[in-house]
Order: C-alpha cells, then structure tokens, then sequence
C-alpha cells in the first residue's frame, strides 16, 4: 500500500496524475485543500507520518526533502522494516528514492512513478548507480531471508568496490545472479542450515521453502509434537526458519496438539485426503500400522510431498518417535 502525501494545491494536483496508476495507494492532503476524495492529513506533518510508517509499505511526499526528512526522522528503525520513502518536487521534474531503496522498494517506486508521470528518476544507491546487484536485493528477487544485515552490509561493499562475489548454493533452488566460482573474495550460501563456514567473508541467505509433514498418533501432546520435531531439525543442523508450513493428512485436523504446534511455531497447517495419498505411486515408506489405523501406508512423507506440490527433493524421509513421525520436503516453488 502507498501513501501519497501533499500538503499545497500543486502537489495535490500532480498527487492526483500519480493515484490512477496505483490502485493501492491513497491521497493524504492536509485539510485546508478541501480535498474530499482521499484522506485529510490529522495533526501536525510530523506525528502523521509516524502513523503512516506502521500502516504503509511505501511513502510518497510531494514537498521539499528536508521537510520530509524532518518528519521521517524520528520513526526511522531498520532497512528490514523501514517503509520506502520517495519524495517528489511540486512539478514533477523529479523523482528521488529517500529511503529503503532495496528492502522497502523505493528505488523501484522511484523508477515507475518517474516513467508514468514524465519525471527524472534520482536513485543514489552505489550497486544501482554501478549497474550492480546488491546481495540484499538479490535475497528479496529469489525470496531468501537475510540472515545478518551486517553481513550482508559487508558483501555489497565489496561488490561495489571491484571485489568479486561467488554463489554458494546447497539448496535444490535454481538461482541466478551471481556466478558459482572457485576464484571469489567473498561467498554468497544459500542454505538451509544454522551455520556455514568459510575463510573467506560470507553472507548466509537463508531458503525458506521446506514442508514439514507430520504424523501422530491421537492424543499427543502439542509438547511432544514440538520437541520431537526441534530435536530433528536440530540434528541435520537446519535453521527451523527454513520450514514454511507444515503438512499433514485431513484426519488430523482436530488434533489438538498438532494445532497447538503449528500455533507455536506460527505456520500454516494443510492438510491432505487419503485419497490424494492413495493416488500417488511414489514410494513413500509405509506402515502396517498407519494403514489398518487411518486407511494409509504413510502419513508424513507423502503429506509433505503433496503440500510440495511434488517438486523438490526429501531432506529427511520419514523419521519417527515418542508417536510423532516426521519427514522434510525442500519446494522447488
């Protein structure tokens, strides 16, 4: 969502060019314009943008920047949460990425409201200017979650100072954007594990694209689903952010320990029909146990390569214990 900010006739006059092209944006004019189709700015400039920083992902002021950045100080917190910031002159002439140029997408913002309203785009971020991917960037294009900014801050510093970067890729994921090489100054991993180690500075990109199938038998409890799981997990040296949902078959949707764990963990449960399960002719381990008690030979595994969507690869095939069986399925999308 964006907010576009005007506080004189001009602005509000070239505020309404920019509106139509963005369905999810609104005008905000302070109330002595009379503009009754958007917002009315309440309070002072400063105090307003605060409440605008929470509840939008890009800003747009059409007013002088050092009004703005006068405003925007006070509420500034992190590139990874900061909302993109664009500020405009009264004519349109330009168009400047203030803020969160990469994560917050100002340079982008910056870049089409120029095109759509003829303005000259202002974008001052070195790897922009250079012609250069920026490895924070580069996370966001492929969905990878940043594991250290200070890492990152690291590794595009050197990008834009001539220093060559090399793509380490221990997922299934096909990447592009930065070459695999054995002649680097610095590492890019893209992974699913807690820790990687090199002699050479290094970002850890973390892929978040793994389906979690479990099984249990009725009753367990939510401790134990989350303590057998984390155990596992912890075995194979995984960072547990790297799961994005969790899977298992319909018969369990009023398991209350298994909703409990997926409420622990803040992930999404889907679950899946026997006869989805049934099928499949993929070799799934099998139990007789599972298929005289639910009607299947197996629970997790296929679970986690349904809700999958079938492409990938099984980090972990079925592992079991204390009633709760587990398997890890890496998505290919």
């Amino acid at each position: 969502m964006i907010a576009i900010v005007v506080v004189t006739r001009n602005a509000l006059e070239l505020a309404c060019r920019i509106q139509p092209h963005f369905p999810d944006s609104k005008i905000f004019a302070h109330k002595v314009l009379g503009y009754e189709e958007g917002e009315v700015i309440e309070g002072d400039l400063k105090s307003f943008t605060g409440v605008l920083f929470q509840q939008y992902d890009s800003l747009v002021f059409v007013m002088a920047m050092g009004i703005v950045m006068r405003c925007i100080a006070p509420w500034l917190q992190h590139k990874s949460t900061d909302p993109g910031v664009v500020v405009m002159d009264e004519k349109g002439t330009f168009a400047i990425s203030l803020l969160s140029g990469h994560l917050g997408g100002a340079n982008e913002l910056t870049r089409t409201i120029a095109a759509k309203v003829n303005a000259i785009p202002v974008i001052t971020t070195a790897t922009d200017v250079q012609g250069l991917l920026s490895v924070d960037m580069f996370a966001k294009q492929h969905g990878l979650m940043i594991t250290s900014f200070d890492e990152v801050k690291r590794l595009t510093a050197m990008l834009v100072n001539g220093r060559k970067l090399a793509l380490v890729n221990e997922t299934a994921l096909a990447l592009s954007g930065y070459d695999s090489s054995d002649v680097a100054d610095g590492l890019i991993f893209i992974t699913h594990k807690k820790e990687v180690r090199s002699r050479l500075p290094f970002a850890r990109l973390l892929a978040s694209n793994v389906v979690a199938g479990i099984g249990c038998r009725r009753g367990v409890p939510a401790e134990t689903i989350i303590s057998f799981v984390e155990n596992e997990v912890e075995k194979l040296g995984l960072d547990f952010r790297c799961i994005r949902s969790l899977a298992s078959i319909d018969l369990k949707q009023d398991e209350v320990g298994l909703l409990e764990a997926a409420h622990h963990w803040n992930l999404p449960l889907s679950f899946v029909t026997k006869e989805q399960i049934n099928a499949l002719e993929t070799d799934f381990t099998r139990s007789e146990f599972v298929q005289s008690a639910v009607g299947v030979g197996g629970v997790c595994e296929p679970a986690a390569f349904i809700i999958g969507s079938g492409e990938g690869r099984f980090l972990l095939r079925k592992c079991s214990g204390s009633g709760v069986t587990l398997a890890l399925f890496e998505c290919l999308i």
